[in-house]
């Protein structure tokens, strides 16, 4: 099921490097972390390690939160995602240079390297179910 996402905050998600993802411990306990993303083809991708606590909770607990983060006073241009982490529809070659290419300086920055990444990193899909954002009356 596509969700209507408006094309302002699309191109935000081009641009945009850091988004806030909620997952929830085995307590219930929500547990926000700033992640790196990519959205393609009508999906978020994120990466982690797999034994990464955020991918263990998304494991048990596949719905999740994605926040992106406002810069206006109001809070007006906040954008608030549901999604579902979706193990089932790796991600792709493509969808891996397109993560690479995003974050080339960041990567470099970190001192990491291609093959770090392959070896010690996943991409997990994730399903965006509902989008929001605040509206002032």
């Amino acid at each position: 099921m596509a969700i209507e996402i408006p094309a302002s905050v699309i191109e935000r998600m081009a641009t945009e490097q850091n988004i806030w993802l909620t997952t929830t411990r085995a307590d219930g306990q929500p547990l926000p972390n700033t992640v790196w993303f990519l959205w393609r083809n009508g999906s978020f991708f994120v990466s982690t390690a797999p034994e990464a606590i955020k991918a263990k909770n998304m494991r048990r607990n596949p719905l999740v939160s994605l926040n992106m983060n406002t810069s206006s006073m109001d809070g007006s241009d906040i954008a608030i995602f549901h999604a579902k982490a979706d193990f089932s529809s790796p991600a792709t070659e493509d969808d891996f240079q397109a993560y690479l290419t995003k974050y080339k300086e960041g990567i470099a920055a970190l001192g990491f390297t291609e093959e770090y990444l392959r070896s010690d990193f996943v991409l997990i899909r994730l399903q965006p179910l509902k989008y929001r954002t605040v509206v002032w009356d």
